[in-house]
């Protein structure tokens, strides 16, 4: 039986909400596959300047980057040798190149003079490595080094708070990422963590959309609190009218940052 829940229950009942999170992440897992990532990469170095580079673009156009980019820099040694304005001109395509560029050369400097050519593998460390945030240095752990890490998203907080798990309202669209990270590592065992995170951000971009979620046809409906407090109620019939309605609408399409 799947629990159901009201908002009262993100205070009063924190065993439920390990309930809940743990019913939604054996759902997401027959849906997604928990390892997919669209970025192409041979090893830990490679990932984390894709990651450096991945923000507000498409991963697609990362990897047409990255190509170019390792076959002239290599390695992090080579990347902090560079002269800044040939790196510039390899990402400019990805956006906010002179940062991302001055970002991904000091990193190749931090990884060959601070810890000896090798990606660390604790998150402590990562985040110590210009343009790797918390949500970039789990990605890393979790693909390459197979550790726990919560990665938190827009597209993740946002399907946490709906299904109810975060102590804010259900409606909110991007709830803190730092009070997302430490609530949900309260209530979910740490080998559930990067599994959840990255079927829950994959969830975030095809059903739960930030603009026009796709409610009707969502495989958590049973189980989240957006539903039953903000979605008027469907009469018998209807549901697949509005979800057909849904899916040929352009901005019900996941979109990066929403």
């Amino acid at each position: 039986m799947q629990a159901q829940h009201s908002p009262s229950n993100n205070e009063t009942n924190p065993s439920l909400l390990t309930d809940i999170a743990v019913q939604a992440h054996e759902i997401l897992r027959e849906e997604y596959d928990e390892y997919a990532t669209m970025l192409e990469y041979r090893n830990a170095w490679e990932l984390l300047v894709a990651v450096s580079l991945s923000a507000q673009t498409t991963d697609a156009q990362v990897n047409k980057v990255t190509s170019v980019l390792f076959a002239r820099w290599p390695g992090p040694g080579d990347l902090a040798d560079a002269p800044i304005g040939n790196i510039e001109e390899v990402v400019h395509s990805t956006g906010f190149y002179r940062n991302k560029a001055k970002n991904i050369k000091a990193a190749g400097a931090v990884i060959r003079d601070t810890f000896n050519n090798t990606v660390p593998d604790s998150i402590e460390e990562l985040v110590k490595v210009p343009g790797i945030g918390r949500k970039s240095a789990g990605v890393i752990l979790h693909h390459v080094f197979g550790k726990p890490a919560i990665i938190v998203d827009t597209h993740f907080g946002r399907v946490c708070s709906r299904i109810g798990i975060l102590s804010c309202d259900p409606a909110e669209k991007k709830p803190d990422p730092i009070r997302t990270e430490k609530e949900i590592a309260e209530i979910l065992p740490p080998e559930r963590w990067s599994s959840f995170s990255m079927v829950a951000n994959l969830h975030g971009r095809r059903y739960c959309t930030s603009r026009k979620p796709d409610c009707f046809n969502c495989p958590l409906r049973e189980i989240c609190s957006y539903r039953y407090l903000y979605v008027e109620p469907v009469q018998p019939g209807a549901a697949s009218t509005q979800s057909a309605e849904a899916a040929s609408t352009p901005s019900s399409v996941p979109e990066d940052g929403t």
